[in-house]
């Protein structure tokens, strides 16, 4: 799946992957890969207000159920549908186009571009402009 990902955008889907288990996530979702990105790109972290990165993170912390249960370290989480959808586009975008590596940024994009999208949600309110 990840052919045309290029080690930053490979580092940010790692990275949303141990948000996701950090935050005992039973899957990565859109809101994980947006903190995956933001870890892995600095320069899309500086597009959006201060300290947004830990608001995201405190928000997430705070939707968790009380009884979550650890995740090992060893464990592969699946994608949430939403997330899946936004992986799948930037590929088969790739796919049609004329083959180019994927980045963190065009991870963004993705997620823009999902219908009631909470991660689409949480940049906006957090000041990231498209331009």
């Amino acid at each position: 799946m990840f052919d045309y990902f290029g080690i930053p955008a490979r580092r940010a889907v790692s990275f949303a992957l141990k948000e996701a288990k950090d935050l005992c996530c039973p899957q990565i979702r859109t809101e994980h890969l947006l903190l995956g990105i933001l870890r892995a790109d600095k320069a899309i972290a500086d597009r959006l207000n201060a300290g947004a990165e830990q608001a995201i993170r405190g928000e997430l912390e705070r939707q968790a159920p009380a009884n979550r249960q650890l995740i090992p370290e060893s464990t592969d989480l699946p994608l949430s549908e939403d997330a899946l959808r936004a992986l799948r586009s930037v590929i088969e975008w790739e796919e049609g186009s004329q083959p180019k590596t994927v980045e963190p940024a065009d991870l963004v994009q993705a997620l823009l571009r999902i219908e009631d999208c909470s991660a689409a949600r949480l940049l906006a309110e957090h000041g990231f402009a498209t331009s």
